[in-house]
């Protein structure tokens, strides 16, 4: 599938879980692997760098995502999560959200989409890779990791 393609298919596989309700049986496992896609598809983004000035995207409607993911995954809730992994350092315990996890991946999908259609592809995926490795990377780990248990 061309990236671009391929890009706007991962979005709207995620995003549409904080934008329509549609609770389903197979729904986590649809999540677990458009999640899964979404992060393979992250950590191998090529794109030009454009250094055109392009506005930003309108804000998202942040609560009403949380509101429609929490009724698509009715058990999504609260978990630990280890601050490090590193054996040389003291983990702490802190808690996690699965659905501000996902709620914020959605934010960052919709707005790259947003790019994506006003600005172009080289915009988005600027905007993807910067939100991927600065803010979400570790939202996918932790939400998959939790549906992995849960």
């Amino acid at each position: 599938m061309e990236e671009s393609k391929k890009l706007l298919y991962l979005i709207d596989a995620v995003a549409k879980w904080g934008l329509y309700t549609n609770p389903t049986e197979t729904a986590l496992e649809e999540l677990r692997r458009s999640l899964a896609e979404l992060y393979a598809f992250c950590v191998n983004i090529h794109y030009d760098f454009d250094e055109e000035y392009y506005p930003d995207s309108p804000d998202t409607d942040y609560n009403a995502i949380r509101q429609t993911i929490a009724v698509n995954f009715p058990d999504f809730g609260y978990y630990y999560v280890l601050s490090t992994f590193n054996p040389h350092e003291n983990p702490e315990l802190y808690m996690g959200d699965a659905i501000d996890d996902l709620a914020d991946i959605i934010s960052d999908l919709l707005e790259t989409k947003w790019r994506y259609e006003h600005n172009g592809e080289t915009d988005a995926l600027w905007f993807l890779e910067l939100s991927f490795v600065s803010h979400f990377e570790q939202h996918i780990i932790d939400l998959l990791h939790y549906i992995r248990n849960t």
